[in-house]
């Protein structure tokens, strides 16, 4: 059954369109991802399903009676009531029963026992009792708890509460009332992972149909089934999670390059032939091809990747192989010990992922490392050579009265204007903008003046604070790119796990009084985290401590855990690694000679289509019903032979990365 329909709805900010003529529909128990660039109309069209707004020009059409729970990225709190009471709210009807149950109660408990008396108290109990009644405030518990709140928190004022503790308490109060529809704008920012693992589980596992508006992949890819983009105010839509969705868009954008350039290929010979027969004895067919151009449907030009930031993070100084070595490390606050006994060593070209729940210590560790602020107890030591650039998810090193172009001066004051502008440029600043002050800018704006100022600076090893955030999917993916072919360190806070996943090769777990290190990325992680044997992955407390670690010499005579691949001791056990090792590079070289094959076979078979779309769009084949009729069948058959080859490149990519994986 549809939910909501969207008619070529419109919508305006003054003289600026952002959404344009746009049209979908949810379909009861979907789960679509919404997508697109900073800015782009995301939160405009949530606002427009949720009721907040009207379209200027178009129409929305619901179903009788739909209810629709809309979380926005600000959310506020009614005053005078607790964070539990605050929660409850969303079971009015059932705290209205409750209440009159309570009212029989006491007429009866007064000696009211009359027959109409009893039989609506029978009634109204059996009411309560059908629609949840004894079970409504467990599940709003459930609920608070899964999303980080804790037993003290319940009886707390809701007004008191932190930004993020507020959005936490509507998300909490808007999945319990359960309703036909949720739209849910950002609702992983605040959430850390474990939170955000409770969520994933919870939206699995409801009735109702979900929205989300989410930069979180890992998070689209685990709750939703279709993405729907906004791409030039118009919305595009793709099957399956955001995984699926990267590889379908980049197949798109191949397949519309090729079809573009083969297109213009054609418009240039068409019109070259125009221009010298159009006044010769050829007059007549040079002015059929220039009708036939008229008529040509053209092929926009794809996207080169979108306006995602480019990094460039080449060319750094070497230093040593001994970056950073870290000996019980401890820090408190108080009376509470965020964590202790903290101790690891990062070599040339690591890359190390900080990840555990709120309130344990990852940023605060981040900054011991970085001097930022005094240990309790341990030792810090850098290699020679080190330079370290340091990332503050708070951008506290922003000159907040200072424009986007002294900001990146302030590192180096006697680059060119040019230069200069040119580098911010890679980091969608042009024009004027570079003359904006860094006050005034948006929350992802001053995000990439601060990771400009950064890799300006050149530094060999990055201590990187949440950098994803306030982020889009694109610039995301662009600094993952950049930061896969850097050749320095990398020490990185993340709660974004697709981040993790493309850039960690290992992950500190920050828990409380405990800690561990764990080889692989993210899901390496996840896997032997939830297998509870983790002795080839984690080293533990007592583990570290019994190798103790001398960082008072400048030699680093660093014992590290040894990665379980290196530990074969047998000639045996080399020599079969050595022959699965030249299996795969003979199976890679197979599947990249089939890759190079495919694609000159699709190549020639669109050059067909393209070819017979020119035929089939000359008069006098127009025309001819049994010829059209021909070419189409001809072009029907292209068409499917191009649609197999793209589905085996498909399959050979899926195996080829998880292979590789």
């Amino acid at each position: 059954m549809t939910l909501i329909r969207l008619d070529n709805i419109s919508r305006f900010y003054g003289a600026n369109e952002v959404l344009v003529d746009l049209s979908c529909q949810v379909e009861e128990g979907e789960r679509i991802g919404l997508i697109g660039p900073n800015g782009c109309g995301k939160t405009t069209l949530a606002r427009l399903i949720s009721g907040e707004l009207e379209p200027d020009r178009g129409a929305i059409h619901r179903k009788k009676g739909l209810t629709v729970g809309y979380l926005a990225q600000e959310a506020g709190v009614e005053p005078g009531v607790t964070v539990l009471e605050a929660t409850l709210t969303a079971f009015q009807d059932l705290l209205a029963l409750h209440e009159d149950l309570v009212q029989i109660e006491r007429r009866m408990a007064a000696g009211d026992h009359a027959e109409a008396t009893l039989s609506r108290y029978g009634r109204l109990r059996d009411l309560y009792e059908k629609e949840g009644g004894y079970a409504f405030e467990r599940e709003a518990k459930t609920a608070l708890f899964g999303l980080g709140f804790r037993e003290e928190d319940l009886d707390r004022p809701a007004e008191v509460l932190s930004g993020g503790q507020k959005s936490r308490l509507s998300l909490a109060r808007l999945l319990v009332r359960q309703p036909e529809l949720l739209v849910l704008d950002e609702p992983t920012n605040h959430l850390d992972l474990q939170a955000t693992e409770w969520l994933e589980g919870f939206l699995s596992a409801c009735a109702g149909a979900v929205i989300l508006i989410s930069h979180d992949r890992y998070f689209l890819d685990r709750t939703v089934t279709q993405i729907a983009e906004i791409e030039r105010r118009r919305l595009v839509l793709y099957p399956g999670g955001y995984t699926a969705y990267a590889a379908e868009k980049q197949r798109r954008v191949e397949q519309q390059r090729k079809l573009y350039e083969a297109q213009q290929e054609l418009i240039e010979r068409t019109e070259e032939f125009i221009r010298r027969n159009i006044a010769g004895q050829k007059t007549r067919q040079a002015q059929s091809r220039r009708k036939m151009l008229e008529k040509m449907e053209r092929i926009h030009r794809p996207a080169a990747g979108g306006r995602g930031a480019r990094f460039n993070l080449s060319g750094l100084d070497r230093g040593g192989d001994h970056v950073l070595s870290a000996e019980g490390v401890t820090k408190s606050y108080d009376a509470r010990t965020l964590f202790r006994d903290v101790t690891f060593t990062l070599r040339r070209g690591d890359r190390m992922g900080i990840v555990g729940p709120n309130g344990v210590g990852k940023t605060t560790l981040l900054k011991v490392l970085a001097g930022r602020l005094p240990k309790d107890r341990g030792e810090v030591l850098l290699g020679h050579r080190v330079s370290v650039g340091y990332y503050d998810q708070e951008r506290a090193g922003l000159n907040p009265d200072s424009t986007v172009l002294e900001e990146i001066r302030s590192v180096k004051p006697l680059e060119e204007d040019e230069a200069l502008r040119a580098f911010l440029g890679r980091f969608l600043f042009s024009g004027d903008e570079v003359h904006q002050v860094a006050g005034t800018l948006s929350g992802g704006e001053q995000s990439r003046v601060a990771l400009a100022k950064l890799i300006f600076a050149r530094p060999n090893l990055l201590l990187l604070d949440e950098p994803t955030n306030h982020l889009d999917i694109r610039s995301r993916t662009a600094l993952e790119d950049a930061l896969s072919d850097f050749d320095g360190t990398i020490l990185t806070v993340s709660h974004d796990r697709y981040f993790l996943n493309r850039i960690a090769r290992s992950i500190l777990c920050l828990d409380g009084d405990s800690w561990g290190v764990y080889y692989g990325d993210y899901d390496a992680y996840v896997q032997a985290r939830n297998r509870q044997s983790n002795d080839e992955f984690r080293m533990t407390n007592s583990e570290w401590t019994n190798k103790k670690i001398d960082i008072r010499h400048s030699t680093f005579d660093v014992h590290s855990i040894q990665k379980p691949e290196t530990q074969a001791a047998t000639k045996a056990e080399r020599k079969a690694l050595y022959e699965q090792a030249r299996r795969a590079d003979r199976e890679r070289e197979r599947r990249e000679r089939r890759f190079a094959q495919i694609e000159e076979e699709i190549m020639s078979l669109e050059g067909q289509v393209l070819g017979l779309d020119e035929e089939m769009s000359r008069p006098e084949v127009a025309a001819d019903w049994g010829r059209l009729g021909d070419l189409s069948q001809r072009r029907a058959q292209l068409k499917a032979a191009a649609d197999r080859l793209y589905e085996e490149w498909e399959k050979m990519e899926g195996r080829t990365w998880n292979a590789e994986r």
